[in-house]
């Protein structure tokens, strides 16, 4: 992959600066340590068993989030076997 192109689905700095846009009654709230604005909390995925339950807690959490003006979670390949990114 050529340094600069983009994944499909990918955060980009226009689209972060947008989200971050909503949310004006947050001041303070994001943050931008490099190119795209993050939300100053997160969700992290890493407990939990894979699939069942725990991915259902996670979907919710995530729009709740996502509404409440969080756009920064935090998954890795080796969190529950790979589920974390699936679920989200």
């Amino acid at each position: 992959m050529i340094s600069g192109e983009l994944h499909p689905g990918r955060a980009t700095a226009d689209g972060t600066r947008r989200f971050a846009g909503r949310f004006g009654d947050l001041p303070g709230h994001f943050r931008v340590p490099d190119r795209i604005t993050v939300s100053s909390i997160g969700l992290g995925t890493r407990r939990g068993e894979p699939g069942g339950v725990d991915d259902l807690l996670i979907r919710s959490a995530v729009s709740q989030l996502l509404e409440g003006g969080v756009n920064l979670f935090a998954t890795a390949l080796s969190d529950r076997a790979q589920s974390s990114e699936r679920c989200l």
